[in-house]
C-alpha cells in the first residue's frame, strides 16, 4: 500500500467538463418562452424584483447590469467566474454522489473513499521512476536520478490517485441523472462568407482563430488546430482573422499579404509559408514567398502596394479588442473563450462539450 496524506480523502482537482447536459442557450430560450406564455394565461405572484447593486437618488443599479458590464469590459474575469462556477459546481455534484452512495451502502463518506480509491492504489515501484525519468530526462534539467526520485514517485503516486478518483466518481457520475445547466460565457461572433476559411459554412462548430503571424506561440498552436481539422472533419468551420501586435514590426504587412493571397486563392498556402519564416517577413520576403508558390506576381505587389486590405485588417484588430483579445493566440469555439497555444486536448474538451449540448437539443 502507498502511505498518502489524509487529505487525499478529499477531492482532488478535476476536469467538469464530462457531465450530461441537456440545455443550451436555445433550449433554455424555448423553454422560457413556453413558461411566459403559461403565466400569461394563469395566476401566478408576481416576478421577484433584480437585486440592487446600488441606489444612487431614486435610481437603482441592478446586479444583473453589473455583469453585464463585467462581461463587456472585462471577458477575461467574465470567464475565470464562470470557470470559478464550473469548478464549484463539479465538486458539489460530486459531493452529492459521494454523499449519497455511501448512505445506500450504510457507510460513511470517507470510509467510502478510502475503500473504492485509496485501497486501490499501489506502491510506485523503482522501475516505474526510472521509466518516467528516462522520458522526462531534458524536461528534469539533467538532474541526477538520485536527486529528483522522491519528487517523481510523489508526482507518480499523485497522477495515480487522481486517475482512481476519476474512475470512481465517473462510474457515480454514469450511473446518476445529472442536468447541467450552468452556461458558459459566449461572444457573439458574426463571420462573412469572404473570410478565410476552412469546413462548411454550416457546420456544428465555428471556431474563430486570431493570430499573428510574427507570433512564436501562434506558430506552436498551429499542430493542435490541425489535429482538430483532421479529427472533426466537416463538424468544424475555421475561420483566421489577423490580430498583429504592434510589438511584431512585420505582423501587419504579412497579414495584408496574407489576404492578397487570398484574392488569388492561394490564402493557406501562403498562411503556412509566413509561419514557416516567423522571422523573414519584410516585404521583399513576401514577395519572394508569393513566387513560390506561384502566384501572379506582379498582380500581388499591386495588391500589397495599394494597401488595399488594410481596413480588413483593421477590423480584425477591431472585432478581437471588442471580444477582448489582448494577445495571440486567441480562440473562440462556437464563442467560447481558448487563450493561448494550448494542446488539441483543450479544444477536444470544449468541442466534445459543444457537440453533447447540440445533440441534447435536438432530442
Amino acid at each position: 500500500m502507498v502511505a498518502l496524506d489524509f487529505n487525499m480523502l478529499r477531492q482532488p482537482e478535476v476536469s467538469p467538463m464530462n457531465f450530461h447536459h441537456r440545455r443550451s442557450p436555445v433550449h433554455a430560450g424555448f423553454i422560457g418562452s413556453v413558461a411566459l406564455a403559461i403565466l400569461a394565461a394563469s395566476c401566478s405572484p408576481p416576478a421577484p424584483k433584480p437585486d440592487p447593486a446600488a441606489q444612487i437618488n431614486d435610481q437603482t443599479i441592478t446586479l444583473e447590469q453589473v455583469d453585464a458590464r463585467v462581461e463587456q469590459a472585462e471577458p477575461e474575469a467574465w470567464q475565470s467566474l464562470f470557470e470559478a462556477r464550473q469548478r464549484a459546481l463539479a465538486y458539489l455534484i460530486d459531493e452529492q454522489l459521494l454523499t449519497e452512495e455511501a448512505t445506500r451502502q450504510g457507510v460513511e463518506r470517507d470510509s467510502l473513499v478510502r475503500r473504492e480509491v485509496l485501497d486501490q492504489l499501489v506502491a510506485v515501484s523503482d522501475s516505474a521512476v526510472a521509466q518516467f525519468y528516462e522520458k522526462n530526462r531534458q524536461r528534469l534539467g539533467g538532474q541526477q536520478l538520485g536527486a529528483v526520485r522522491e519528487r517523481i514517485r510523489q508526482y507518480l503516486a499523485s497522477e495515480n490517485h487522481r486517475t482512481a478518483w476519476l474512475a470512481y466518481v465517473g462510474s457515480l457520475r454514469d450511473a446518476a441523472q445529472i442536468d447541467v445547466v450552468l452556461d458558459p460565457p459566449r461572444a457573439v461572433i458574426a463571420v462573412g462568407s469572404d473570410e478565410p476559411s476552412k469546413g462548411p459554412d454550416d457546420a456544428p462548430i465555428l471556431l474563430v482563430e486570431y493570430s499573428d503571424y510574427e507570433c512564436l506561440y501562434c506558430s506552436r498552436a498551429k499542430s493542435a488546430v490541425r489535429q482538430v481539422m483532421e479529427t472533426y472533419g466537416d463538424k468544424v468551420r475555421l475561420v483566421f482573422r489577423v490580430f498583429p501586435l504592434t510589438i511584431h514590426p512585420h505582423a501587419r504587412l504579412a497579414a495584408e499579404a496574407g489576404l492578397c493571397a487570398q484574392e488569388q486563392d492561394r490564402f493557406w498556402d501562403y498562411h503556412d509559408i509566413l509561419f514557416s519564416h516567423q522571422r523573414e517577413l519584410r516585404s521583399v520576403d513576401l514577395a519572394r514567398y508569393a513566387a513560390e508558390i506561384g502566384l501572379d506576381t506582379n498582380a500581388f505587389d499591386a495588391c500589397l502596394e495599394s494597401g488595399r486590405f488594410t481596413h480588413l485588417v483593421d477590423a480584425d484588430l477591431a472585432s478581437g479588442t471588442k471580444f477582448g483579445v489582448t494577445g495571440t493566440p486567441a480562440f473562440f469555439i462556437n464563442g467560447r473563450r481558448l487563450t493561448g497555444a494550448q494542446p488539441f486536448s483543450a479544444f477536444q474538451q470544449i468541442i466534445d462539450d459543444e457537440l453533447e449540448r447540440l445533440e441534447r437539443v435536438s432530442l
